[in-house]
């Protein structure tokens, strides 16, 4: 559309997204400690580039026929620039979002990224909240039966006892369940399937 829009981005998701099945890859890309939000999310600058449900954020450069782009905003304004990083540019919705591109129409829609929330990080040892970070309890069983793997043996994957030396998101010398990233829930790596998999969500009680 070619008008601005009202108060809020006009196709708002109608229901929480369902968690979806594994791939071979967890959905989110390894986000560095202290990446969150205050507030409305105005300010965030941070480097989140997946909705809520996993989906790639397209870059603000690249939705030229949306109302936010680079085009209509060159300057760097609320901070979009030629990147697909979530914003949350005049504040439009209560957190960062982007546009991304739907799978199967390849239509352009939007949705929140599902960023952390600076200081509101809630530790759980039972149960865990969806998209929190904050699960640290002892679960080591995926979904699928599947032993975890300790995180300071997985040097070969994106999150690790290396790449996370000082505990962030519960990453540590042990092999529980843990969502350093917020993804959708807590999940580990284990070994490597036949059919590529080689991470599973845990079969942790949603609080």
């Amino acid at each position: 559309p070619t008008h601005k829009p009202t108060d809020n981005p006009t196709h708002k998701p109608t229901e929480e997204p369902a968690t979806p099945k594994p791939t071979a890859d967890p959905t989110q890309e390894p986000v560095p400690p202290g990446d969150c939000y205050e507030a409305q999310g105005r300010s965030y600058r941070g480097v989140k580039s997946t909705t809520k449900d996993g989906e790639l954020c397209l870059k603000w450069s690249e939705t030229r026929y949306q109302y936010y782009n680079t085009m209509r905003f060159p300057d760097g304004q609320f901070g979009l620039g030629d990147h697909n990083n979530c914003r949350n540019p005049q504040g439009v919705e209560p957190e960062p979002w982007c546009y991304y591109m739907t799978p199967g129409t390849r239509a352009v829609a939007w949705s929140h990224c599902g960023v952390r929330e600076c200081a509101a990080e809630k530790i759980t040892l039972r149960c865990a909240d969806y998209g929190s970070t904050g699960y640290r309890g002892n679960h080591d069983v995926t979904r699928s039966g599947h032993k975890c793997l300790n995180w300071s043996t997985t040097t070969n994957r994106q999150f690790n006892t290396q790449t996370y030396p000082n505990g962030e998101g519960g990453i540590g010398d042990h092999n529980y369940c843990r969502n350093p990233a917020g993804d959708t829930a807590p999940w580990c790596y284990i070994q490597e399937t036949t059919n590529g998999h080689f991470w599973n969500y845990c079969n942790v009680p949603s609080c």
